[in-house]
């Protein structure tokens, strides 16, 4: 079956979107594109162009900037990723140190190679058993910030994958007061603006730059992002200079045939905020407060809930380790179960946890169907263990292979930095099994999911301790391992 055929198949099962991209193929989106295919245009008169816009585009990036009450906005068709190059390499100068978060993006991982940056690494706080990452501790990056006085930028994600939301605003605060800037991830909270009682933007937290996807959480087609530049940035010669080269780094790195079809969603979007926005936002908020009430009985499977500040748009269901049975009874079975009986797809589940992206053009028959849903699995499952269908031996070995974050946090606070990672960019490289790569250097990333987090970067040396908490994660996944040559040591 090729692409056009499994598309439409995929169509046909009608799913209720619980996974990108925010538009849910929403009827009022759709109609906005109706007959979408004939504004398939290129740079004709009348048409403006996108890297040097002086009409219609250029309004429409005005429109944005006062929405989110930026400097100024750059309207983006390659993604966040062409964001976050831009933002990093026109930032920053070779051999630069910057700071940032080891679960960064790869996109954040290829800009410091690509700018030749030397990196310094603060550890996120992870939950063992979920496998996701719930925070960071500020007072380490503090910490970092006053050890490595010669950092210049601080490289922030906000809010995660599965929508928390940490205090940035004091770390935004303290770099300022050293000159740091502060470049900000914000791929998951382009939504955040249109919440009132919810999380704050980055931008209005006084970041640098911040770079978001509107198609992740709004009513745009994929590829759809926007590059912000902080209100401050424009009114500083020293900001302007990095206005002015962050732009010339879009035009590098974005398409010179931008996509009509792309810019004219994000246009759509920007009407329907308008117009539906308020509205669309408090029934998102009624139905999953509603799905709460509804499930919190649940015995095998709960939402989680944290005292942490989270995005409300992302729900995230944890399996109860009681009942946790591998193959039988976690993450991927669970959604697996939805999308055949339920036509519900998940953004990503782990073996423990399953994330749901919902939107503010979810409609309600979703939440309907997934509390449902979730009610007909959880009695699933405990009519499987009245009935003695339950393996507590496999429950226990599960326990037992999530207890790794202190094992990891010491792992990566040690000192294993041999090069930086485009020092090893093109360099000859073999692939050896874990055992023989102790003591080598890495020749690539090493990256389980989950929780997403290298434990190796190009040009770490490789130590016991990695391989050991590397087949905790992968076991027999984990089968070769790429090394630079010992002759280019």
């Amino acid at each position: 079956m090729r692409l056009l055929e499994s598309l439409r198949s995929i169509e046909e099962e009608q799913l209720h979107s619980f996974y990108m991209p925010g538009h849910k193929r929403h009827p009022k989106f759709i109609e906005k594109l109706e007959n979408i295919i004939k504004l398939d245009i290129t740079e004709i008169p009348k048409a403006d162009h996108l890297h040097a816009p002086k009409s219609c585009i250029l309004e429409t990036q005005k429109l944005i900037a006062s929405m989110y009450e930026s400097g100024t906005s750059r309207l983006l068709i390659n993604g966040s990723t062409v964001g976050i190059l831009s933002m990093i390499i026109g930032s920053l100068d070779e051999g630069d140190q910057v700071l940032l978060n080891r679960n960064a993006h790869k996109s954040v991982y290829n800009a410091v190679s690509i700018a030749k940056l030397k990196p310094h690494y603060y550890l996120p706080e992870y939950d063992d058993y979920m496998g996701i990452v719930i925070g960071y501790d500020m007072d380490d990056i503090k910490a970092i910030l006053n050890d490595n006085r010669a950092i210049k930028a601080v490289i922030l994600t906000y809010p995660t994958y599965e929508g928390i939301c940490m205090d940035i605003k004091c770390i935004i605060e303290f770099c300022h007061e050293r000159h740091i800037w502060v470049l900000v991830d914000e791929a998951h909270g382009a939504h955040l603006k249109l919440n009132s009682d919810g999380p704050l933007s980055a931008l209005d937290l006084g970041a640098d730059i911040v770079v978001q996807s509107f198609h992740k959480t709004l009513p745009a087609l994929t590829q759809t992002a926007c590059l912000h530049y902080g209100r401050h940035m424009t009114k500083t010669i020293e900001g302007n200079r990095i206005v002015h080269q962050v732009d010339d780094c879009l035009k590098t790195f974005q398409t010179s045939s931008p996509s009509y079809v792309l810019m004219a969603s994000v246009d759509a979007m920007l009407d329907l905020i308008q117009e539906e926005g308020k509205r669309w936002c408090e029934v998102l908020a009624l139905q999953i407060e509603r799905l709460y009430e509804e499930t919190k009985s649940l015995k095998t499977i709960s939402f989680y809930h944290t005292k942490r500040t989270k995005d409300p748009s992302k729900l995230m269901l944890q399996i109860h380790p009681d009942f946790y049975e591998e193959g039988i009874w976690d993450g991927e079975t669970i959604s697996k179960k939805m999308r055949a009986i339920y036509h519900i797809q998940v953004e990503y589940e782990t073996q423990t946890m399953l994330l749901f992206m919902t939107s503010i053009c979810n409609d309600p028959s979703d939440f309907e169907v997934l509390a449902e849903a979730l009610k007909a699995l959880d009695q699933l499952r405990m009519d499987e263990v009245s009935n003695g269908h339950f393996n507590f031996k496999g429950q226990e070995k599960q326990r037992a292979k999530f207890n790794f974050a202190k094992q990891y946090k010491s792992l990566v606070q040690s000192e294993n930095q041999v090069y930086l990672p485009h020092e090893v960019k093109r360099r000859a490289f073999s692939e050896v099994t874990p055992e023989a790569a102790i003591g080598e250097i890495s020749a690539d990333f090493i990256t389980p999911y989950p929780p997403g987090i290298p434990i190796c970067v190009p040009g770490e040396r490789i130590t016991h301790e990695a391989i050991d908490l590397l087949k905790a994660l992968l076991g027999t996944e984990l089968t070769k391992i790429k090394i630079l040559e010992r002759s280019l040591e």
